[in-house]
C-alpha cells in the first residue's frame, strides 16, 4: 500500500495486534489509508489511528546529507568505513555528516529487530501533567540496573504533551524483577498509569523514504 512505511505485530496487556506506520499528504489521504487498512483486518471491524510524532529536523539537507542518510537507511548497522565507501566520500567527511545527521534529528531510531531478538518489554508511563516528567525520569535513570532507555521520540509520543508518555524497555525473561520495578514505578508521585506492550517482531517497507531519497541525491558519475 502506497505510503505504509513500517509494521509491527505486538501483544499488549489485552490483545494482539499489528500497528501499521504511514504516510500521507493530508487528512483526507490519511482517512482513506486508514479505510483500506480497515478491509484488510481480520475482525472486519473499523481501524482506529492517531498522529505518530516525528522529531523535528532544523536543518534542510544537501545532497551530500541525503546520499549518506540514504545509505544509513540501507544498512543502520554499517561503520563509519562502511558508509564512506557507499557514499564515496573519506572516513572524515561521513563521520562529519552523520554527526550532523544526528544532532539535527534528521536521523534517528526506535527498537528495531535487533532488541526484539531478546525477550523486553514496552512499558509505557502515563503522567497526571506535564510537571510530573521531570520527578518520574529520575526514578526511571534511577533503575539503570533495570531500565533500557530508548528514544522517545521513536515511539510516535510528543513529549511536549502533558498527557505525554515516558517508555523504554525492560527485560521481561525476569517476570519477578519486571512486576517489581512496575510497583516501584506505579507508587511514584506523578504516574497515573502504566501499560505493557511485547514486540514480536517488525518489519519495513522503505520504497517511500528510497522513492524520496532518490529525488533529492544527485547520481554519481
Amino acid at each position: 500500500m502506497d505510503g505504509v512505511i513500517f509494521s509491527r505485530d505486538v501483544l499488549d496487556e489485552d490483545e494482539r495486534k499489528v500497528q501499521v506506520y504511514f504516510v500521507a499528504d493530508n487528512e483526507a489521504s490519511a482517512s482513506r489509508l486508514t479505510a483500506l487498512l480497515s478491509r484488510l483486518s481480520s475482525k472486519g471491524s473499523p481501524v482506529g489511528s492517531r498522529e505518530y510524532y516525528t522529531p523535528p529536523c532544523d536543518r534542510v539537507l544537501s545532497p551530500l546529507e541525503w546520499r549518506v542518510l540514504g545509505s544509513v537507511q540501507r544498512r543502520p548497522d554499517a561503520t563509519f568505513a562502511g558508509i564512506a565507501g557507499s557514499v564515496g566520500v573519506s572516513l572524515k567527511t561521513a563521520a562529519r555528516v552523520y554527526h550532523h545527521l544526528i544532532d539535527s534529528r534528521a536521523c534517528w531510531w526506535t527498537h528495531g529487530p535487533v532488541s526484539e531478538e531478546f525477550p523486553l518489554a514496552l512499558v509505557q508511563v502515563d503522567l497526571r501533567s506535564a510537571k510530573d516528567r521531570e520527578g518520574v525520569d529520575g526514578c526511571i535513570l534511577n533503575e539503570g540496573h533495570l531500565w533500557m532507555p530508548v528514544a522517545r521520540d521513536g515511539f510516535g509520543l510528543d513529549p511536549s504533551r502533558a498527557e505525554g508518555i515516558l517508555a523504554g524497555l525492560v527485560p521481561a525473561d525476569l517476570p519477578t524483577v519486571l512486576e517489581r520495578f512496575l510497583r516501584r514505578l506505579a507508587a511514584v508521585e506523578g504516574v497515573d498509569g502504566i501499560r505493557r506492550t511485547f514486540a514480536l517482531g517488525s518489519a519495513s517497507y522503505p520504497r517511500w523514504f528510497s522513492d524520496q531519497m532518490s529525488q533529492r541525491t544527485q547520481a554519481r558519475s
